[in-house]
């Protein structure tokens, strides 16, 4: 069952036993847990941290930003929480992903002061450039 909503629960510790349609959120450890919205079961475990995964909560919904997926992911799915609602996007290109960590390497180096591991390109290619396009065409959400 694809969902469209994701409750939230925050936890001191992250349970064994993920509850589909939750998102578990461990401000202690700095960690969010939930199983893929597509409903296939998968178990996704994010960090929070500034060159990682970032949350807000306004009191009564929560947003994750980056978006959450993987091109391994048997399911390939892929999506952003937005206060509270699921926002399906397509699947992620090896294009978008190889852009994607390039950002990722150089913004982890950066807040701990190093440089990055090997020399990457954080230039999207042109289709990446563009935006991930949501499911029904729009390309209103651009991965950054």
């Amino acid at each position: 069952m694809r969902y469209e909503r994701i409750a939230y629960e925050f936890v001191e510790y992250i349970p064994n036993d993920l509850k589909e349609g939750i998102l578990y959120i461990s401000p202690e450890f700095a960690v969010t847990a939930h199983r893929c919205c597509c409903g296939c079961g998968l178990e996704v475990s994010l960090p929070l941290a500034p060159f990682e995964w970032k949350l807000t909560f306004d009191g009564r919904s929560v947003s994750l930003w980056p978006s959450i997926g993987r091109a391994g992911w048997p399911c390939k799915s892929h999506y952003w929480i937005r206060d509270g609602r699921v926002v399906w996007a397509d699947e992620l290109s090896p294009e978008a992903v190889k852009a994607h960590t390039a950002r990722a390497d150089i913004a982890r180096a950066a807040h701990f002061g190093e440089e990055p591991e090997a020399a990457v390109d954080p230039v999207e290619p042109a289709d990446a450039a563009q935006g991930f396009r949501l499911k029904g065409g729009r390309r209103d959400l651009r991965c950054q």
